[in-house]
């Protein structure tokens, strides 16, 4: 016997966007964190 199927109760579309756009956002700043992590030299210079 399989599990009875839940319905997931359908979001907001003004909630979706909102996660979608905070989703974005979190990436977009873990990127430019990683690139300035990149750029810097040892001695923690920009380069």
């Amino acid at each position: 016997m399989s599990k009875p199927k839940r319905k997931v109760p359908a979001a907001k579309p003004e909630a979706l966007f909102t996660r979608i756009v905070s989703i974005l956002e979190q990436a977009r700043g873990n990127v430019v964190r990683a690139v300035n992590t990149k750029s810097m030299d040892r001695t923690g210079v920009y380069v």
